[in-house]
């Protein structure tokens, strides 16, 4: 049996006070959705790794592997937009 927790920002906090990396890339993966609301994903990526690199969260990763980490966040961000996409068009399909 696995357990799925969500790390999204507001939930499970307490866990993520816990744990540094957990809680650092929650507020990685937030800021890319909340970038690419208003701008295209590649931009929306870049902006996010300069401010985390910036403030300290994720740095050294991101510093040691931006190019891996823009490329890896892109591809989930369009499959994650993805997937939503099909559970609307199911949804409406009734």
């Amino acid at each position: 049996t696995a357990v799925m927790l969500n790390i999204n920002r507001g939930h499970n906090e307490k866990l993520k006070e816990m744990c540094k990396s957990l809680k650092d890339y929650s507020e990685y993966t937030a800021r890319v959705r909340e970038y690419a609301q208003v701008k295209p994903v590649e931009e929306a990526v870049e902006q996010a790794i300069s401010e985390c690199i910036r403030e300290g969260i994720m740095a050294e990763f991101l510093k040691q592997n931006r190019a891996e980490a823009k490329q890896v966040s892109i591809y989930e961000y369009d499959e994650e937009k993805h997937m939503r996409q099909e559970r609307e068009a199911s949804w409406e399909e009734g």
